[in-house]
């Protein structure tokens, strides 16, 4: 009886797996059917490809559920859609604002001082308050860990909702991620648990397809973190393995890095579906390749790291812009031929932002001995205050606006620009601007202000994903209520998926400044989160 039940559950698997052949060939006809779709989705970063595809696919398989995705397909189709429109708008470029005029930030941040005047806590209060904040983001922190061991431990990504664990390359990202946090938190016991993940069950030698940028600053950078605080060679061994699986997206025609790579094969290369890579993706994973190269003691990575970046610098030169323009780079570029794409929409947003807060850390990485990317650095901030920085009208807010196709003015606002005021001061903390005389400090003060009132404004006190701003209302295609803000949302927008720039970047200039304002509006957000964003059985959504 049992050799007759051995035989059953034989060919039990063995249908199976003929059924998953069958399943795979079919997918694979039908990927081939969504190579059309694949021409507008030029423009998108690797996961926006993803999802639209996965969305695309499920349609085509008509699986339950499949109307509600086809449902999201055409928002994710909309919304490109409406980016080509704003990229395509006549350009109306605003000169800046009427010096004699106030500005939003200066009068916010005077009521704001003038709030905490009136509280009038003495630095004993004040510091039994610190103390039992901290408690607080330390629970908050905890939460979140303790819902991503219970429902997701090695995974990619915690999906608290349905309490499970969502997979993108594989790598587990959020542990790896996590692993400095718990050091500086001094939960070393948890460290510990995850370090032994890492030692026994992290392989970056698997045969999977990542997307280059993100593997680095997610996996590269969290080993090398760890490793930093707690010089255990495990993390440096992991992090060397990778590099070396991942280094020749480097080494291209042109050397501007590929943007995608098979960690197995060690090929790096560009997707059939997004031949370009982004500007954040040729120029973000200079910084953790440098400090393996140090870590490593590896003279070669380093120059191969250098090399990249004087590929993109040497691109830039050919752009035909002159003068405080050129500092600023389209956010599309092609690692084959190495020019940029002219027609690029040339933003601090997404798949561009860290290519300007690049410049300046890869300066203070080296000691401050690379002159190199102080002067980029000063060049790009200039070219953002000629052509990007703008005050909204009546209201004075201080945003930083897209250039659509590289020319045409658009007055929107990711919310990832709000890395900038922290560089900003970080720049003028390491000696850049001592004097103000460039207006580094002023700038980071008023961006900051609007950053902030990205959740002020809002009911729930969290932000939107993208903001707009009214430059002229009597032009507006949206004329202002009366008493509305010149910041405002579009229905698309109105969706917060817990990015941290802002909290970070006030952290940044209570710390530069010690002015107390920057972290009570850091609290404030904060408490937004743990009301609106916190799932009981752990983590955030």
């Amino acid at each position: 009886d049992g050799e007759d039940g051995w035989d059953e559950e034989e060919e039990g698997e063995q249908e199976e797996q003929e059924e998953e052949e069958d399943a795979k060939e079919h997918i694979a006809s039908l990927a081939e059917r969504l190579m059309p779709r694949r021409k507008g989705m030029e423009g998108l970063d690797f996961q926006a490809r993803e999802a639209i595809e996965r969305m695309a696919l499920d349609k085509l398989l008509q699986k339950d559920g499949g109307k509600g995705l086809a449902a999201a397909a055409q928002e994710a189709a909309d919304r490109v859609r409406e980016k080509q429109e704003e990229a395509a708008a006549p350009a109306v470029h605003p000169g800046p604002r009427d010096p004699s005029l106030p500005t939003h930030a200066s009068v916010a941040l005077a009521e704001a001082q003038a709030i905490l005047a009136m509280l009038g806590r003495t630095e004993e209060e004040q510091r039994v308050l610190d103390g039992e904040r901290a408690v607080a983001v330390k629970s908050a922190i905890m939460h979140a860990w303790d819902g991503y061991k219970q429902w997701a431990w090695g995974m990619d990504e915690l999906a608290p909702v349905s309490k499970g664990g969502l997979k993108w390359f594989g790598l587990g990202l959020t542990l790896v991620d996590s692993l400095d946090l718990l050091w500086l938190i001094d939960e070393k016991d948890e460290f510990q648990g995850a370090r032994d993940w890492v030692a026994t069950e992290l392989n970056v030698d698997q045969d999977v397809h990542v997307n280059v940028f993100e593997t680095t600053i997610r996996v590269m950078g969290g080993l090398l973190s760890a490793y930093h605080y707690s010089h255990d060679e495990i993390f440096l061994t992991k992090a060397q393995a990778l590099g070396d699986n991942l280094r020749s997206a480097m080494i291209s025609p042109s050397g501007v890095p590929w943007s995608d790579a098979i960690l197995a094969t060690k090929q790096a290369f560009a997707p059939q579906s997004a031949p370009e890579s982004s500007i954040s993706e040729a120029t973000s994973i200079q910084l953790e390749f440098k400090y393996l190269a140090h870590a490593s003691n590896d003279e070669s990575l380093y120059r191969l790291a250098e090399h990249s970046m004087r590929a993109v610098d040497a691109a830039r030169a050919e752009l035909p812009t002159e003068g405080h323009k050129q500092a600023l780079l389209p956010m599309f570029i092609n690692a084959e031929t190495g020019r940029f794409n002219q027609a690029a929409t040339i933003t601090l947003g997404a798949r561009g932002d860290s290519y300007y807060e690049y410049l300046l850390k890869q300066w203070l990485l080296t000691g401050k001995r690379e002159e190199f990317y102080k002067q980029r650095y000063l060049e790009a901030v200039e070219g953002i205050k000629a052509e990007l920085f703008r005050h909204s009208e009546p209201e004075g807010k201080a945003f930083i606006a897209e250039l659509g196709r590289g020319v045409n003015f658009t007055p929107k606002m990711d919310h990832l620009v709000c890395y900038l005021p922290g560089s900003l001061a970080l720049g003028v903390y390491h000696g850049l601007d001592p004097e103000g005389t460039l207006g580094h400090m002023e700038m980071a003060r008023e961006l900051m202000v609007t950053c902030f009132e990205f959740y002020n404004q809002t009911i729930t006190g969290l932000s939107p994903e993208i903001a707009f701003f009214r430059v002229d209302a009597s032009n507006s295609a949206e004329p202002p209520l009366p008493g509305a803000s010149d910041l405002y949302v579009k229905p698309r927008d109105a969706h917060n998926i817990l990015r941290p720039e802002t909290v970070e970047r006030l952290f940044y200039l209570y710390r530069v400044t010690g002015e107390r304002v920057y972290q009570e509006w850091a609290w404030q957000i904060f408490v937004a989160f743990e009301k609106h964003a916190k799932i009981e059985t752990g983590g955030y959504s």
